[in-house]
């Protein structure tokens, strides 16, 4: 099967789930998920580390969604 695409590969959706991607919902569940990660990552790392783990969320936030 060398050189087949997997079953998953459908680009006659790839317009549609960029689009899903960069929608008010995605931006809401990204937000969702990535603050809770943030959160539980504070929890373990020492506080020092605070202001890398917001610099990763926000870079993380960036790439998805609809907000800059």
């Amino acid at each position: 099967m060398a050189g087949t695409r997997p079953v998953w590969h459908a680009p006659q959706h790839e317009d549609e789930i960029a689009e899903a991607l960069e929608s008010e919902q995605a931006e809401q569940v990204s937000d969702t998920v990535l603050e809770a990660v943030a959160d539980a990552v504070k929890k373990v790392v020492p506080d020092e580390h605070d202001g890398v783990v917001d610099d990763v969320k926000a870079n993380l936030d960036r790439a998805v969604g609809n907000e800059p």
